[in-house]
């Protein structure tokens, strides 16, 4: 929840390079609590500052890790002096994608009619005529809709469509019922016709999209990979991106993220000096007991 909710803050606050870093960083940071919680006898450690070739290590594997907010290239050096146009990897690569597919797919309102459908990782304003729904994943490719309503005004905020009070409940049920808190999805449709029909119970999606959330992609795949090059580095191009990433969710090396809470999340990441200013005033303060 904390990465979705960081997922919406950094894109919107800082910008792109910065943003990633941050993102990279709090991923890193998630992962070791994660291990240190659930899984304490593994070994967890980050690579040393300069190191080009992987970024953290579980056990003896050593991971490659990337943020991207879409499909798009994907960067796999940063020296303008490489010129091989074929890469191979040295180690797995895990991508974490923000915000999906930016090819927007399209899905069923009913038999024979389709909108355009926009999956709700960030806090977007609908435009007039607008469905909300709520779905809970049922595959790659299927959406169960449990929840639609509809809005007429021109202009209004997503959480203010679909409010927490109004949502939370519905999907704190779905996952008492066992489905997982990244299972679930929060999609709008703007510019219905007051005549469509409501959403259908089930939404199929007609195109291979590509769901935001964390894609391994293990060293094997990554072998003699065409790549290109601009005056920074060299690049795995956007297309084989998407291939790679599909292949990974038919391996099943991809675990969805549970971007919907990114909707009410703060428009404001938390204040990095706090943070900072906690740990003096745990040190220096006049009330400090003893």
């Amino acid at each position: 929840m904390p990465l979705a909710a960081a997922e919406l803050q950094y894109r919107k606050n800082y910008y792109r390079l910065n943003a990633a870093a941050l993102l990279e960083d709090l991923f890193f940071d998630a992962l070791g609590s994660y291990i240190n919680r659930v899984e304490p006898t593994l070994t967890f450690n980050r690579a040393q500052l300069g190191e080009k070739e992987w970024d953290y290590a579980i056990e003896d594997t050593k991971y490659s890790h990337k943020v991207i907010h879409t499909v798009s290239d994907v960067g796999i050096d940063w020296d303008a002096t490489h010129t091989e146009p074929v890469w191979s990897a040295e180690h797995p690569i895990a991508i974490f994608l923000g915000s999906g597919d930016p090819r927007r797919p399209r899905m069923g309102l009913a038999p024979n009619l389709s909108r355009p459908v926009s999956f709700a990782s960030t806090n977007a304003r609908l435009r007039n005529k607008s469905r909300v729904g709520i779905g809970v994943w049922a595959g790659q490719q299927s959406l169960e809709i449990i929840y639609s309503s509809s809005h007429d005004e021109v202009s209004l905020g997503l959480r203010e469509a679909l409010p927490f009070k109004a949502a939370w409940p519905r999907i704190a049920e779905q996952i008492a019922k066992g489905s997982g808190a990244n299972d679930v999805e929060i999609v709008f449709c703007e510019r219905v016709a007051k005549s469509a029909p409501p959403f259908a119970t089930e939404l199929s999606l007609e195109s291979k999209y590509l769901r935001p959330g964390l894609y391994l992609l293990p060293k094997q795949t990554l072998q003699d990979i065409q790549v290109k090059k601009n005056n920074r580095g060299r690049q795995i191009p956007k297309e084989t991106v998407r291939s790679l990433l599909q292949q990974a969710v038919i391996n099943g090396t991809f675990a969805p993220a549970s971007l919907w809470f990114g909707v009410y999340a703060s428009d404001v990441p938390p204040d990095l000096f706090i943070t900072q200013s906690q740990e003096y005033e745990s040190l220096f303060s006049p009330r400090r007991p003893g």
